[in-house]
């Protein structure tokens, strides 16, 4: 019976961008709940990339120790790195609005569910709610603002996850 092979022997790229993607997106959720830093319209965008990203993520990460190469790990690394390029993307907009390279949107959209609400809270809610706007950074990590953060760690992400996938498709299957 061959010796199991964990990711980090086979792949060692490829568990980290596995774990960025989920440390990443608690880490937005954690500075939205804790800290008080609502997402803008563009940060909630950049953010879906995250979510379609977390199954293959997992994914990775469970199958790795059993089979470190073959074509499922091809497929969720593949995926991973798509989506974190989307993330990048929409991220590497969200920073050049900010740094005023171009024009972005007037302002965000709000997320609460305006059906179940009456007129007067409404009302109440547009007096008391200040939108986070998408041209103002909300939140910074020196002088930096979390757009531009994630098109460095998306980008590097994908990267990770797309040489991890090459490297998947090169590594003969064991049985």
């Amino acid at each position: 019976m061959p010796a199991r092979t964990s990711l980090s022997q086979a792949h060692p790229c490829a568990a980290l961008a596995a774990l960025y993607v989920s440390v990443a997106l608690a880490a937005a959720w954690m500075l939205e709940l804790f800290a008080g830093a609502p997402p803008c319209h563009l940060c909630s965008l950049a953010r879906i990339p995250y979510y379609l990203a977390l199954l293959p993520a997992a994914t990775v990460l469970l199958i790795s120790t059993r089979r470190p190469s073959g074509p499922l790990m091809h497929a969720c690394l593949g995926l991973i790195a798509i989506a974190m390029a989307a993330s990048a993307a929409i991220s590497l907009y969200h920073a050049g609005i900010q740094w005023n390279l171009w024009v972005g949107p007037d302002r965000c959209s709000v997320t609460n569910d305006i059906l179940s609400a009456t007129t007067a809270d409404l009302i109440e809610q547009l007096q008391t709610t200040q939108l986070p706007r998408c041209q103002e950074p909300g939140f910074s990590v020196f002088g930096i603002s979390l757009a531009a953060w994630n098109v460095l760690f998306s980008s590097v992400a994908a990267l990770l996850a797309w040489q991890s996938r090459r490297a998947a498709a090169s590594t003969p299957l064991t049985p």
